[in-house]
């Protein structure tokens, strides 16, 4: 897990050839001006995909882990915490494959 400023997400291209990409989007788009939804970036394994989250406590926030996919989360216009937990410390639970989600604490992954 990176935790850092948008501003500095450049200085992280190296880790992922597709977070070049990213970067070239977020500098082309102002993502406080869009709509809603998922925009395509690069096929279908590379996208935007903004949505309107609500807050949650620490008491009520659950745990995600992906195998494939890679988060890269901006909160826009309110703060943000973030946990973290080494998946050798995570118990089991059933790990949904056609979303490359494991939600920990969560029925419904």
């Amino acid at each position: 897990m990176i935790i850092d400023t948008l501003d500095n997400l450049g200085k992280y291209t190296a880790l992922n050839p597709l977070f070049a990409d990213v970067v070239a989007f977020l500098k082309d788009h102002d993502l406080n001006t869009m709509e809603e939804g998922k925009y395509p970036i690069k096929d279908k394994n590379l996208f935007v995909n903004i949505t309107t989250a609500k807050g949650r406590t620490k008491e009520a926030a659950v745990l995600e882990t992906h195998i494939d996919m890679i988060d890269i989360q901006i909160p826009l216009d309110t703060e943000e915490t973030y946990g973290y937990t080494p998946l050798q410390d995570l118990p089991a639970f059933e790990y949904n494959a056609e979303k490359d989600i494991t939600k920990y604490g969560d029925t419904l992954a």
